[in-house]
């Protein structure tokens, strides 16, 4: 064996054996840049001067002439969640974004059980600059989940001769496009409905409805910010009382925002799609209860809210249907007229009308504690508005505590309890029997075949919460073979 040319020469049995040292070299060097055959370590920086700027990790490699990141397994078990949005995502509003931002605060919920969240928010960012930084700061952070929130204000919908349609295609079609880049990595999109602002006219305010519309029809998961801010006016301008300035929500509306999104959502909304329910066959008989609360559900960070439930019956008496404090409800009287309580000015009429006719008839509260306006619908049509301060405690369907004036001798379906404030549109498109996912906390249709004492109704919700038949009720059941 000997050096010949900068080459080792090895003879041994008449064998010529070369290796070239340059090879050698360049192997070693590979190796100690992070170079793994075709693949190398790379060091992806998001987007800098930014609170959350930082630099992420990866192994990348060349396949049919396209760089991909390389999957790995990791070695601990995490759930992560990645936001990405303007102004209002990274907390612009509040005097803290990092503790009284909505998500701050939806941070601090989630954490405990397992999640973490990264914030990605831009200020000023639309959908355009969203997707050009797209892959350093969302697809490097390896994410379980993408919260996108943009706001179509920011799109430039506001200004003046300019076709708003077509900035309207341009901001849903990023929006879709950022989902399929979610999809294409294996994460879950969740994306935030458009909320209103000072700067929207009502024409802006229909477009962002039709986006949200359009959303919802779609199989994707989204958390509805603007039932949270929404002044049911009609006018598409915001609760005033929650806004910063002209187009930023204060500390009020972060909260609401928050709690808009129902914290098992995450647990669940990996295994089943986002698109529209609709009502299924079945229903729950109510004979004579035992229990004061034959079916309920303890409320937790729900402050914003609309409930949904569909009944039928034919006698008129005292009867409750929705109760969501020990005092304040919803009930039938003697006539067979529904009335609303707040437990303060007491009993008023929601609508002169008999009820109690036999027929399927439905009933939608919906309730803000930034205006405390309480609206009470009938078959999908607002009947009656009142001022009221509400902290819901108990969601019960069909009688209260405190109180033997249970729902008897008539049935129930499509219980339904929503985070946030539907608009009207939504509401009746319950009572035609859709039922939109966003910011769902229960959907219960009531089409049960096991009806014990204890036991949790089935809930379609992409949540993993249950309304429950009270441990002592044995008076409801289920129909064999229903006839709706």
């Amino acid at each position: 064996m000997g050096i010949i040319d900068g080459r080792i020469v090895q003879d041994s049995d008449g064998k010529n054996i070369v290796e070239n040292l340059t090879t050698v070299k360049t192997n070693v060097s590979d190796l100690t840049s992070g170079k793994i055959g075709t693949s190398i370590k790379k060091n992806v920086q998001t987007t800098q001067g930014r609170f959350w700027q930082g630099s992420t990790e990866q192994i990348n490699t060349t396949i049919g002439g396209e760089e991909r990141q390389v999957k790995t397994t990791p070695t601990t078990f995490k759930k992560r969640i990645v936001l990405i949005g303007s102004s209002s995502a990274q907390g612009n509003g509040v005097a803290d974004y990092t503790t009284s931002s909505f998500w701050a605060l939806l941070k601090a919920k989630l954490e405990p059980k397992g999640y973490e969240i990264l914030n990605r928010g831009f200020s000023a960012d639309d959908t355009s600059k969203g997707l050009e930084r797209f892959y350093r700061d969302v697809i490097t952070a390896n994410p379980d989940y993408v919260i996108l929130s943009f706001t179509i204000g920011n799109e430039g919908i506001t200004g003046s001769g300019i076709d708003k349609y077509a900035i309207y295609r341009q901001f849903k079609d990023n929006i879709l496009k950022m989902c399929y880049l979610t999809k294409q990595m294996g994460a879950v999109p969740i994306v935030m409905t458009q909320a209103p602002t000072k700067s929207f006219t009502k024409e802006i305010y229909n477009y962002a409805q039709k986006f949200n519309s359009e959303l919802e029809a779609l199989s994707i998961h989204a958390v509805d910010w603007s039932g949270a801010v929404d002044a049911m006016s009609g006018d598409g301008k915001p609760i005033l009382s929650i806004m910063y300035d002209n187009v930023h929500y204060n500390e009020a509306a972060h909260v609401e925002i928050a709690n808009a999104f129902p914290p098992t959502l995450f647990d669940r909304s990996q295994f089943e799609t986002g698109s529209y329910l609709t009502t299924q066959k079945g229903y729950i008989n109510y004979g004579t209860p035992i229990s004061q609360t034959p079916i309920y559900y303890d409320i937790t960070d729900i402050t914003t809210y609309t409930a949904f439930m569909r009944f039928r019956k034919s006698t008129a008496e005292i009867a409750a249907f929705m109760s969501f404090t020990n005092g304040i409800r919803v009930f039938m009287d003697g006539s067979g007229y529904v009335l609303f309580n707040d437990n303060v000015i007491g009993n008023t009429q929601v609508e002169a009308k008999n009820y109690a006719d036999n027929a399927w008839h439905s009933i939608a509260v919906s309730y803000s504690p930034i205006d405390q306006k309480v609206r009470v619908y009938m078959d999908g049509t607002l009947k009656f508005t009142t001022t009221s301060a509400i902290i819901p405690t108990k969601w019960t369907i069909g009688g209260r505590s405190g109180s033997n004036y249970t729902f008897k001798g008539g049935d129930v379906k499509d219980l339904a309890l929503y985070r946030t404030r539907l608009t009207d549109t939504r509401i009746m498109q319950m009572h035609q029997g859709t039922f939109t996912q966003t910011s769902l906390e229960i959907y219960s249709p009531c089409h049960d075949k096991n009806v014990f004492a204890g036991m949790p109704l089935v809930n379609l919700a992409p949540t993993t919460v249950n309304l429950r038949i009270d441990a002592t009720e044995t008076a409801l059941t289920s129909p064999s073979n229903p006839t709706i």
